[in-house]
């Protein structure tokens, strides 16, 4: 398989001189006239040299020369360390029987595992050199292997902005990755396969991209937790012989996306530092620019659904996909997803979208449309509806009032012990002593307690869940208004006359389930249907719903 590799330079260093990459400009070696001298031997021009390209995992040869100027032969010996790059290396150097007026020479075998700068000195002579260690390349199709993962990237997509899902509860939703204007995101797929024998994951911590970022999380989510048409590639545990399948979102400036950016991968996690592997990724398109023209939303409404407008135009010279979406939030919450557009525009092209939200709550809130983040904030008037008007509270459960109507009284029973007495000897009906208690159920009358001359009004309840685990409406949060004045619900007894099934909910919610009964209230007898209220608040968290029900 052809690979790719960077250039490397080659690091050439000579007594006398501080000789790196490109620093030795004098005449070659060759082309010089040296000359000996009377003695025993003396050593100098001596030269650190690497030839050839040198790679990650490769073995690169440093060749130490040095010339014997004596007129005997002799033994050069020095000391080579590595100085820079952080590579932990030093050996002897010894060069034996270099004849008079012979250069002799040693070879160093290296191997780096990282790639970089690394620098080299012959601590006695005092000579440097340079070799720069290049990362191995690969294209689109072709593996790499990083520790004991085989990775093969397959296909990289270009967006300014992209969608994906994730789960709440028992449901998916969809929503907006997006980015600002100068940047994209790049979805590059690939594969992972475990040629070790221990499970292993590729860590999105060793990956990085030039003038860019790969995504750890997306608002907040692991990406664990999220699907851009499949799973993550990176942090999946793969056991030995297995294969997974998966992408690696990157954000990067589109100005890398347009020139051909690289993915690299770097052991150490120091994406600082040249990385050890790089898989070329091809050049972007030139990417479609959009222009929002109108965001239209109700500055005051009623509780209940917010319908809102977006126009959005292609202002580049390309057509492109369009995405967006609309969020919504109150005070104390995150933002939410309320519906997300696309839509493929030629240039100059331009589509209205419309959608909704329903909002049952009485708080101000706040819209926005991504990717533009123009926001819109919306104020709210309780919902005021007649008997039997359905209305929607939270997590989109209902709730209705019906049927008022009155009542002066009922009956309830209770059980009562009494001790009746033994009739005397004899038969007339002097009390001969007491017997043992007996117990039995007696009915009686209930009035309204606390209002005076009042009445009992009666109305018929029912909510219903909106999802499993839904909150739904709870007895204490209904209370009649009458002439400004507040009733709460008056169950002190269980009424068998008429026989009344009072409103309670109790247990876990499932989706669709329905709650029904009957509140009762003691209210002035002056209360009649056409002045009366029957009013719902609930209090959930920061946020609260309202609705009144009344003739």
């Amino acid at each position: 398989m052809k690979r790719r590799r960077f250039l490397t330079l080659c690091g050439v260093g000579t007594a006398g001189t501080l000789a790196g990459c490109g620093e030795d400009t004098r005449p070659s070696m060759s082309s010089r006239r040296l000359t000996t001298v009377a003695g025993p031997a003396q050593f100098g021009d001596v030269v650190v040299q690497s030839l050839g390209g040198v790679t990650v995992d490769e073995t690169a040869t440093l060749t130490v020369s040095a010339f014997n100027y004596g007129s005997e032969p002799g033994t050069f010996t020095d000391r080579l360390v590595a100085i820079e790059g952080g590579l932990d290396f030093a050996t002897d150097v010894r060069i034996e029987s270099v004849a008079a007026g012979e250069r002799g020479s040693q070879e160093v075998d290296l191997t780096f595992d990282s790639a970089g700068r690394y620098r080299f000195r012959l601590e006695g002579a005092d000579v440097f050199a340079t070799v720069n260690v290049a990362g191995e390349t690969a294209e689109l199709g072709e593996p790499l292997t990083v520790g004991p993962l085989e990775v093969t990237f397959s296909e990289v997509a270009y967006e300014p902005d992209l969608f994906y899902q994730y789960k709440e509860r028992s449901r998916t939703i969809t929503d907006l990755m997006w980015t600002a204007p100068s940047q994209a995101l790049a979805v590059v797929r690939g594969t992972v396969k475990n040629v070790g024998d221990q499970q292993a994951a590729l860590d999105p911590a060793t990956l990085s991209v030039q003038d860019g970022e790969v995504l750890v999380e997306v608002e907040g989510e692991d990406l664990s937790a999220i699907r851009v048409d499949g799973r993550p590639l990176v942090g999946r545990a793969v056991a030995p012989g297995a294969s997974a399948t998966g992408w690696v979102v990157v954000e990067l400036t589109r100005n890398r996306a347009l020139g051909g950016p690289a993915l690299g991968w770097q052991t150490d996690g120091d994406l600082d530092s040249a990385p050890e592997k790089q898989w070329s990724l091809p050049a972007a398109d030139p990417f479609p620019e959009f222009e929002l023209e109108a965001f239209e939303v109700p500055q005051q409404q009623s509780v209940g659904t917010v319908n809102y407008e977006l126009r959005v135009r292609n202002v580049s010279e390309v057509g492109g996909t369009y995405r967006g979406a609309v969020h919504y939030r109150t005070e104390g919450w995150g933002w939410r997803p309320s519906s997300v557009q696309e839509a493929y525009l030629e240039p100059g092209a331009s589509r209205t979208f419309t959608g909704r939200t329903r909002w049952p709550f009485v708080d101000p809130a706040r819209w926005r449309a991504l990717p533009f983040e123009a926001k819109r904030d919306v104020t709210f008037e309780p919902l005021t509806v007649p008997f039997g008007e359905q209305v929607t509270i939270a997590d989109g459960s209902t709730a209705v009032v019906r049927n008022p109507r009155f009542i002066d009284s009922y009956e309830y029973e209770v059980t009562v012990t009494e001790t009746p007495q033994t009739p005397a000897p004899g038969g007339n009906n002097t009390s001969g002593g007491p017997t043992e208690p007996v117990e039995r159920v007696v009915r009686r009358t209930q009035r309204p307690a606390d209002v005076g001359d009042g009445k009992f009004l009666l109305v018929d309840v029912a909510t219903r869940a909106g999802r499993d685990d839904a909150r739904v409406a709870q007895e204490d949060s209904f209370d009649v208004v009458v002439d400004g004045t507040t009733y709460e619900v008056d169950h002190a007894h269980q009424s068998v006359a008429p026989r009344i099934r009072y409103f309670d909910v109790s247990g876990d919610t499932r989706y669709g389930q329905l709650f029904r009964g009957t509140l009762m209230y003691g209210v002035p007898s002056r209360a009649s249907l056409n002045t009366l209220s029957v009013r719902y608040r609930e209090d959930y968290h920061n946020t609260s719903v309202q609705a009144t029900w009344q003739g």
